[in-house]
C-alpha cells in the first residue's frame, strides 16, 4: 500500500507540473489607453476685408490677394491711389503643430450691399477666397487671410457697400 500511496504521490506531482507548464499555442500583450484632450481652436479676426475706394462710374474688377500684404489689382478704371484695401486676417490658436480645415462663407447671394437713404438697396457681386483650405498650427498659433475680387459696373452708385462672411476652423 505504501508503494501506491508513493506512486500516487509522484504522478500527483508530475501532473502539477504538467499544469505550470505555460502552452505555447496561446499568448497576450499589454497595452495602454490613451487620450488626447487638445485645446479648442478659437478663430479671431484681426482684420476686415476691404477694397479700397474707387470712383463711382467707373468699372471693372477690384482683387485683394488672400495674403499678408493683401496686394490690390484688377481692371477697375477709378482706383484711388491712398485707399489700396487690406486682406481680411484672422488668427487661430488651438494645440502645438496640428492641422486643420478652413471653411469660407460668402456673402449673402455673393453681393456687397448699400442703401440710398431711400430704402433702396444696391449691389455689388464679390467672391471671397481663403489663402488655404488647410492650415497648420505653429506653437500652438497661425494668421489665416481673405480676399477676393468685387466687380463694379458703371451705373453702380456712390456709397458704402458692406457685406458678412464668416470663417470657421476644425481640427483635422
Amino acid at each position: 500500500m505504501k508503494s501506491y500511496k508513493l506512486l500516487f504521490a509522484a504522478l500527483l506531482v508530475v501532473a502539477l507540473a504538467a499544469l505550470a507548464v505555460p502552452s505555447f499555442a496561446a499568448g497576450n500583450a499589454g497595452a495602454s489607453a490613451e487620450a488626447d484632450l487638445l485645446t479648442a481652436l478659437a478663430i479671431t479676426k484681426t482684420s476686415n476685408l476691404d477694397f479700397g475706394a474707387m470712383i463711382a462710374g467707373g468699372s471693372g474688377t477690384v482683387i485683394i490677394a488672400a495674403t499678408s500684404a493683401g496686394t490690390r489689382s484688377g481692371l477697375h478704371d477709378s482706383l484711388v491711389a491712398q485707399e489700396l484695401g487690406v486682406s481680411g486676417k484672422f488668427q487661430v490658436s488651438g494645440t502645438g503643430t496640428r492641422t486643420f480645415a478652413i471653411t469660407l462663407t460668402q456673402p449673402e447671394d455673393g453681393i456687397l450691399k448699400t442703401g440710398d437713404g431711400e430704402g433702396a438697396t444696391k449691389q455689388i457681386p464679390v467672391v471671397l477666397v481663403r489663402d488655404a483650405a488647410t492650415g497648420t498650427l505653429v506653437a500652438g498659433e497661425k494668421e489665416i487671410y481673405v480676399g477676393g475680387t468685387l466687380t463694379v459696373a458703371t451705373e453702380d452708385i456712390a456709397g458704402e457697400y458692406t457685406g458678412s462672411f464668416n470663417v470657421a476652423v476644425a481640427y483635422n
